[in-house]
């Protein structure tokens, strides 16, 4: 038992021992590090759900041990250093004179991982893109067939307004009317162009200057009724109407619209008061962007997760985990940077821009 125990600590990889009843018997100094205990004899006598608190990982490991298997294998994520790593444990039995042996290796696969789901991010993104380009044609034609009626009636309006009497108009409210009919074809306007804007992916669009408002205003125009209707309060910072920045602003209106609808499924079910603020900002060599709702911010636990594809604090059914990743991909390409706030009593997503990318050559996404 000595040698084999001097050959487990001796081992270069991380590995531990544990006895039939899910005891820890000891562990070597790869495999504390991993657990980010101080000292390898700290572990000893502890239970394995101490350190792997799964249900259905211990249920898993209690049937290994009770069954006539040789070898388990299985994936567990484990925080080491603020950092997300993504290990294979492996158990495999040893039979001693007086007990079972469980020995567990733990190999670091985190590399691996990460390949794997940027290769399903980009079959995802390939298959959103096709869609995308589908939709996209649908919705030019649509817009088409509604932009000429609504020009129609602008225009039509415009002619009653010359054209009639203003005690006319005063006497029986025409003014306020046709005010009100033109407010309302200006507003499906808006609708339509923001829908031809998110049926686009812009990758291949080029860096053109674009006023910051606009791209604010194109983005919010597509949400504010849905946020109406949950009593979500949209409020737009006094954003300096001369502020321009140069971008694809197809993807930097996705990339608003985005955070916004994150926004809104995050605090959507709050009992409170529910807003979102939109703000943006020139600070001297950078256009920085700010999102902020009322949620009360997001746990450390999460936040070193939430940028990763296909991780999603939603519900079955309702996210693919690939929204902000994408979204921190398309500011990165247009050589910006994309975080969290932190030290903020609410959720405030950032994202800063360098100016004057129409004579550069930024990364494409």
């Amino acid at each position: 038992m000595i040698n084999l125990e001097k050959l487990l600590l001796d081992a270069p990889t991380p590995i531990a021992w544990i006895d039939d009843q899910m005891n820890f018997l000891g562990a070597n100094t790869l495999f504390a590090q991993i657990l980010n205990i101080n000292s390898a004899d700290d572990i000893k006598g502890k239970a394995f759900s101490d350190y792997f608190e799964s249900i259905e990982k211990l249920s898993l490991v209690e049937r290994f041990i009770n069954q006539d298997l040789a070898v388990l294998s299985f994936d567990q994520d484990l925080l080491i250093g603020r950092k997300i790593h993504n290990y294979k444990i492996t158990l495999k039995k040893i039979y001693t004179p007086t007990l079972i042996i469980i020995a567990i290796y733990a190999n670091d696969q985190s590399v691996l991982h990460e390949k794997q789901q940027e290769i399903e991010a980009l079959k995802s993104a390939s298959v959103a893109a096709a869609r995308m380009a589908i939709v996209g044609e649908m919705t030019a034609g649509i817009a088409h067939e509604i932009n000429n009626p609504l020009a129609v009636i602008s225009g039509l309006t415009e002619q009653i307004m010359r054209n009639l009497p203003v005690e006319v108009q005063a006497e029986y409210g025409v003014d306020t009317k046709i005010i009100k009919i033109k407010q309302m074809t200006d507003r499906v306007h808006k609708i339509v162009k923001g829908l031809k804007t998110q049926a686009r992916d812009g990758v291949a669009d080029p860096f053109e200057s674009n006023l910051v408002k606009d791209l604010i205003n194109d983005s919010i125009a597509l949400c504010t009724d849905n946020l109406k209707n949950l009593n979500i309060k949209l409020i737009c910072d006094d954003i300096d109407p001369d502020i321009q920045l140069d971008c694809r602003g197809t993807q930097i209106t996705q990339v608003i619209l985005n955070l916004i609808s994150n926004a809104k499924d995050a605090i959507k079910q709050q009992d409170e008061d529910r807003w979102i603020k939109v703000s943006a900002r020139d600070t001297g060599n950078f256009i920085e962007f700010s999102l902020t709702d009322s949620g009360n911010g997001i746990s450390p636990e999460i936040r070193e997760k939430i940028l990763q594809p296909f991780f999603t604090t939603k519900a079955v059914g309702e996210g693919t985990g690939l929204g902000l990743s994408i979204t921190k991909n398309i500011i990165e390409a247009h050589c910006g940077i994309f975080h969290i706030a932190e030290n903020t009593p609410n959720t405030t997503f950032v994202f800063s821009i360098p100016k004057g990318l129409s004579i550069q050559a930024p990364t494409e996404v």
